[in-house]
């Protein structure tokens, strides 16, 4: 409880103005984060892995000892050969291209984790900021229904107020600290995920509620800026490339590759040595290699093309439904503001003007209403939180 207690002073004395500061969270969990090391190092052994077989093959050294078996006083023969094979030197030059597009797309799937890991530590900040702006008017709630059990308690021991009115105290007091309590459990559970996240270290969350954020321009502007950045079609993109060089790949396979040697031949008394060289052509290993790396690219653009198409309509109705709870949300807003129903009921309470059944009725519509414009304003940041996936 002192610990809530001083999260909602917090929001009192600090207000809204820093309610979206979570970047220095999400910077030390980007740092920290377990599952960002682990792919990390994923990615870095799949760069190297990505960058072998770019160099000809290993030479290959032949050595040969014949002596006479018939003639115990016959004479030897010693044979040496080193030689080095080469692919037709086109073939180096997509092998390359397509190492680079492979270190590229590594590179990209730590991109894709790490803006997964950052989304959903977003947007658990937004749900604690949820769970402690709730907490601040349950405590308000608590406070009053502490108020008015001590009064109706005086009242009944002086026989001025029934033991149902007294029954009714006690059991809005009773609901308001399991209200509080449930939300203290919920903002425990995120605040433990969000230690997780954080790879096990602690972290002390103090934001309360949430500022205004306007929505980012025109969609189709934003949409063009969202294309650029997003990581899922730009992977993709490279994987087409990586196909388009798979293909030219196959294609240099079919010319031939070449072997350059040095030769040498000793017997008694003389000495044989020379160069030698040979030609592979290429006839049936490779069959069906390019069929299947055109295949491969055409199938690649196809799922592009999907892929876009489904982007830019799941972006639309992300987009659409943020419009659409940014309008809704000032106005609950503007409106509660306005209204103040919670400090009204309770001097009339107090007046006289109205009984402890009316004044309960009223206090937990007035609770639903904040909690209405709490869950919408938090409803709106996580969509937020979700077009700015595309955009970090």
């Amino acid at each position: 409880m002192k610990r809530l207690t001083y999260i909602i002073a917090l929001c009192l004395i600090s207000g809204l103005a820093s309610a979206q500061d979570y970047e220095a969270i999400l910077s030390q969990i980007e740092s920290n984060n377990a599952s960002l090391k682990a792919l990390r190092q994923e990615v870095e052994a799949d760069k190297l892995d990505a960058r072998t077989g770019l160099t000809p093959d290993d030479p290959e050294l032949e050595l040969g000892y014949l002596w006479e078996t018939k003639d115990p006083e016959g004479g030897y023969r010693i044979d040496i050969g080193v030689s080095q094979s080469f692919d037709f030197p086109t073939a180096y030059i997509w092998r390359k291209r397509i190492s680079d597009g492979e270190c590229g797309a590594a590179e990209l799937r730590y991109e894709i984790g790490r803006k997964t890991i950052l989304r959903e530590a977003e947007q658990l900040c937004i749900n604690l900021s949820y769970c402690n702006a709730l907490a601040a008017e349950l405590e308000k709630c608590l406070l009053n229904a502490e108020t008015i059990e001590e009064v109706y308690s005086d009242k009944f021991e002086r026989g001025s107020a029934g033991l149902l009115e007294l029954n009714e105290a006690r059991f809005k007091l009773l609901a308001s600290r399991k209200a509080l309590s449930a939300n203290e459990v919920e903002r425990k559970s995120l605040l433990s995920e969000l230690c997780r996240l954080n790879g096990g270290e602690e972290i002390t969350f103090e934001i309360c509620g949430f500022e205004e954020e306007m929505m980012p321009g025109q969609f189709e502007d934003w949409f063009d800026y969202a294309v650029n950045g997003n990581t899922e079609l730009r992977s993709l993109e490279i994987e087409r490339e990586v196909a388009e060089n798979e293909k030219k790949l196959a294609v240099a396979e079919w010319l031939p590759k070449f072997t350059v040697g040095y030769t040498s031949e000793r017997v008694a008394n003389s000495t044989l040595e020379g160069i030698g060289g040979g030609i592979s052509i290429p006839l049936w290993a490779n069959r069906g290699k390019v069929r299947a790396a055109k295949a491969r690219q055409a199938a690649l653009e196809a799922k592009a093309q999907d892929e876009y198409l489904k982007f830019r309509a799941s972006l639309r109705q992300t987009w659409d439904k943020a419009e659409q709870l940014q309008i809704l949300a000032y106005d609950y807003k503007r409106t509660l503001g306005e209204l103040n129903n919670s400090q009204l009921l309770l001097e009339a309470l107090n007046a006289g003007e109205i009984d402890l059944e009316t004044y309960v009725v009223g206090t937990e519509l007035w609770l639903d209403e904040v909690q209405e414009v709490l869950a919408t304003e938090r409803d709106y940041k996580l969509l937020l939180s979700e077009l700015r996936y595309f955009t970090r």
